[in-house]
């Protein structure tokens, strides 16, 4: 039976490049997210490179949809064999001396509690079949706290402190967990669209610009790290 992948917080840029990537390798790919829209044109774009791609609506900030996804795809495919995710901090950056706590929790929901509730909805099934992968994918504020550029980083930092436990714990289980941290701009995602289309203006200083990076190469890496069991976290640049 072809394996399955759920990419959770699926958009154009690294979890539609994720997607691709195992979708070459034979998984038939579930894209979850909260735009049905959104979701409908990504799908499209895989079938019309001749892979098989279904849409399944979430609410990371949500532990019961999470739950609920998990049950559908298994519906559908009979089987998960890996997930990844990397839900869209769109919120933007906040000065840490200005963060409210109310604001906070929305951002853990869903940068933090939201991979674990996935975590805890697929590893039964991981296990079941002997084996599986867990791959997230998180902005470099999560690694590298800079003043003024708080906000989902404190969230991020979290997840990425919880993969490096989780890692540990399940490498004796052929459960492959990988992490990418990315501080660059990730073409074809929404944030380079809005760049690109001057919705976003990047006020960087004389002589800086911010790295890009194609998808595909993120998944490579992402990839590549999962798979080594020394490993669990690869950065770009």
């Amino acid at each position: 039976m072809e394996k399955v992948i759920a990419v959770f917080g699926a958009g154009p840029g690294l979890g539609l490049g994720v997607a691709r990537h195992y979708a070459q390798k034979g998984y038939r790919v579930a894209l979850l997210a909260r735009n049905p829209d959104n979701l409908a044109e990504l799908r499209r774009g895989l079938l019309a490179e001749g892979f098989e791609a279904e849409t399944f609506q979430v609410d990371l900030a949500d532990q019961a949809s999470i739950a609920a996804a998990v049950d559908a795809i298994r519906a559908s495919y009979g089987r998960i064999d890996a997930v990844h995710y990397s839900p869209n901090g769109n919120g933007g950056f906040t000065p840490a001396q200005a963060i409210q706590p109310e604001a906070m929790l929305t951002t853990l929901r869903v940068m933090f509690l939201g991979l674990v509730g996935v975590v805890q909805a697929v590893l039964p099934y991981l296990r079941k079949q002997g084996g599986g992968t867990i791959l997230a994918g998180f902005g470099g504020s999560a690694a590298y706290p800079a003043p003024f550029l708080s906000g989902p980083g404190p969230a991020m930092a979290a997840a990425r402190n919880y993969l490096y436990s989780l890692q540990g714990e399940l490498v004796g289980e052929n459960i492959e967990v990988g992490l990418i941290t990315v501080s660059a701009i990730i073409r074809s995602s929404a944030f380079h669209q809005a760049v690109e289309g001057g919705h976003v203006k990047l006020d960087m200083p004389a002589g800086v610009a911010i790295p890009q990076v194609e998808p595909s190469h993120l998944a490579m890496l992402l990839e590549e790290t999962a798979r080594d069991p020394g490993k669990v976290e690869v950065f770009f640049p």
